[in-house]
């Protein structure tokens, strides 16, 4: 699923009016409290981001205390998995806060749509309709391989 990026660009300019706060004043606050307070307690969350992962992962980078950037790499699977630069392209919303607001309306979608869960998938429609899958820890993944109760191949 893909987040309209004229949705998060007023999203994110309704936090931060209605916080009274700059970006760089929220993301110092938010992002590491969410490493903090989430990731470090729940190691798996960050595949419940999906395609967001990729860009979360940048603004954490920038904004996380040092001592939660190697943390993040390391729970988050760039240092299994390296980085999915194809994804991360495709869904970047151009600037730190638009990625944060994207990535967290998603992880909102998949809560509200009962669809949360590291290893479930998520799924991605190309500019042409067409449907793929798509695990975190997997990679795209061709449908007709999975059975269910199977890890699924990776493309």
């Amino acid at each position: 699923m893909m987040i309209p990026k004229e949705f998060v660009t007023e999203k994110s300019h309704q936090i931060l009016e209605e916080r009274g706060e700059t970006e760089l004043k929220f993301l110092s606050s938010a992002v590491p409290a969410f490493v903090k307070d989430l990731l470090t307690k729940a190691p798996d969350f960050w595949k419940n981001f999906g395609m967001y992962w990729w860009n979360l992962m940048a603004v954490m980078e920038n904004y996380a205390p040092r001592e939660f950037r190697q943390y993040a790499q390391m729970v988050g699977g760039q240092e299994q998995f390296g980085r999915d630069d194809e994804i991360r392209r495709e869904y970047d919303y151009g600037t730190d806060m638009f990625n944060w607001v994207a990535a967290m309306l998603y992880l909102e979608f998949r809560i509200e749509s009962y669809q949360l869960g590291a290893d479930n998938p998520h799924y991605v429609t190309d500019e042409y309709g067409n449907e793929r899958a798509y695990i975190p820890s997997v990679g795209f993944v061709n449908e007709e391989d999975t059975d269910e109760g199977e890890t699924p191949n990776a493309e």
